[in-house]
C-alpha cells in the first residue's frame, strides 16, 4: 500500500490540505502510527507487570523504577514521538527559509523534553541495574559472614557496610535527580544555539557523550563484574538478570550507533533519529515488562514440573515402602497385644522405617 501511494504521488503530484502525500510524508505517517501502536502495547505490558509486583521474581527486579521507566516510556511514544515526526515532516517539506518562528519553537521544546526524558531513562536504567548488582551481593555478603564473623567477628565488607547509602534507591535517587537538573541546564544553555542553526546535532551530542556513553559502559561494567565474582551465578538460572542486562546494553548500543552516525554522517536524517528513538524505548521497556514475564511465567512452569516430579516420586517410594512393609508384616512381624494403645516416640526411632518416616515428616 505505501509503496502504491508513492507511486501514484509521483505520477500525479497529488496533495492534500493538511499532509503532502510524498515519499518523506508517507515514511513520517507509518512512523507515527508505529509509534502510537508500540506505545499502547508498551502500557498493557507495563499494567500486566504492575499486577505481578508481589511476586518474588518480580520484586527482586526493583519494579518501582521499572514501572516509572515503562510507563514514560509509555507516554512518549504515544504523545511526545508522533507530534515531532508531524514538525519534522512539516520542517522538510517548507524548508529551513519557510520555517516558521512558531513550529520552529514547537520542535525545539519538544526535542528538549525528548532528550531530557532520554537522559531519565537511560539513568534511571544504570541505576537500577547497580541496586541488583548491589542486592545480590549483599545476600552473598550477609550469608558469607555467618561462617566469617566466627573466625574474626570484626570482619566487614562494602556490601554490608554501606547498605543505607548506596545500597538504597532514596539515596541514589538524589544524585541522579541532580545530574539530571546539571544536564537539563546544559540542553537549556544549548536551546539559543540549536535554534539559531536550525539544526539539534548539539542536543545528540551532549546526550551521546554525557548519558548514552556513561551509562552503556557502566552497565556492561556491573554485568563483566557481576559475572567475574560470579555475583549472578546462582540466581541468574532462575531469575535472569544477567540476560535482562544484555539486551538492555544491546539496545543503548544501538541507541548510541544510529544517533552516532546521524549526528556524524548524515545530512537531515531527522526521522531517522526519530525512529531510533521510538525502537529503543519499546526495545528498553519491553525488556524490562513483557520480557520479564514471560521469564516469569517459564520459571514458574519449571516450579511446578520440579514438584509435579517430587510428588510422583514420593507416591513411588510410599508405594514401595507399603509393600516392602505389608511383606514384612507376614513374614516377621506379630500382632500387638490388647493393651497396647499407643507407640512412644522413643519405639518409632529404634525402627529403621519408623526413623525414616519421622525424618521425612520433619
Amino acid at each position: 500500500f505505501v509503496f502504491f501511494c508513492l507511486r501514484v504521488t509521483s505520477q500525479t503530484n497529488m496533495r492534500l490540505d493538511i499532509l503532502v502525500l510524498s515519499e518523506y510524508g508517507i515514511l513520517a505517517l507509518c512512523t507515527s502510527i508505529l509509534s502510537i501502536v508500540l506505545g499502547i502495547v508498551c502500557l498493557i505490558y507495563t499494567i500486566q507487570f504492575k499486577s505481578r509486583t508481589k511476586l518474588r521474581f518480580v520484586r527482586i527486579r526493583q519494579p518501582t523504577l521499572t514501572l516509572l521507566y515503562c510507563g514514560f516510556a509509555s507516554l512518549s511514544l504515544i504523545i511526545i514521538s508522533p507530534y515531532k515526526s508531524y514538525l519534522q515532516v512539516y520542517r522538510h517539506d517548507v524548508g529551513e527559509e519557510g520555517l516558521a518562528q512558531y513550529h520552529m519553537v514547537q520542535l525545539l521544546v519538544f526535542s528538549f523534553i525528548e532528550k531530557v526524558s532520554i537522559c531519565g531513562m537511560l539513568i534511571a536504567v544504570a541505576v537500577r541495574c547497580w541496586l541488583l548488582l548491589y542486592a545480590h551481593s549483599y545476600s552473598i555478603s550477609q550469608s558469607d559472614r555467618n561462617w566469617k564473623g566466627i573466625i574474626d567477628p570484626n570482619d566487614t565488607d562494602f556490601w554490608l557496610t554501606h547498605r543505607k547509602t548506596w545500597g538504597s534507591a532514596s539515596y541514589l535517587g538524589k544524585f541522579a535527580v541532580a545530574y539530571e537538573l546539571v544536564l537539563v541546564l546544559i540542553l537549556a544553555l544549548l536551546c539559543k544555539t540549536a535554534y539559531r542553526n536550525q539544526g539539534f546535532h548539539e542536543f545528540n551530542l551532549t546526550v551521546l557523550l554525557f548519558v548514552a556513553f556513561p551509562c552503556c559502559s557502566f552497565v556492561c561494567i556491573l554485568m563483566i563484574y557481576g559475572k567475574w565474582r560470579k555475583i549472578f551465578v546462582i540466581e541468574a538460572d532462575k531469575y535472569a538478570i544477567i540476560q535482562e542486562m544484555q539486551y538492555l546494553c544491546f539496545a543503548m548500543l544501538l541507541f548510541i550507533a544510529v544517533n552516532l552516525t546521524q549526528t556524524l554522517y548524515i545530512e537531515n536524517g531527522y526521522l531517522l533519529t526519530v525512529g531510533v528513538q521510538i525502537v529503543f524505548k519499546f526495545i528498553s521497556a519491553y525488556t524490562q515488562n513483557r520480557w520479564v514475564i514471560l521469564k516469569q511465567k517459564e520459571h514458574d512452569r519449571a516450579q511446578h514440573a520440579i514438584f509435579a516430579n517430587a510428588a510422583q516420586a514420593d507416591k513411588i517410594k510410599a508405594k514401595a515402602s507399603a509393600s516392602t512393609a505389608s511383606k514384612l508384616a507376614i513374614v516377621n512381624v506379630k500382632p500387638l497385644p490388647a493393651a497396647v494403645t499407643r507407640l512412644e516416640m522413643v519405639d518409632v526411632l529404634r525402627n529403621r522405617y519408623g526413623f525414616g518416616m519421622f525424618m521425612r515428616f520433619c
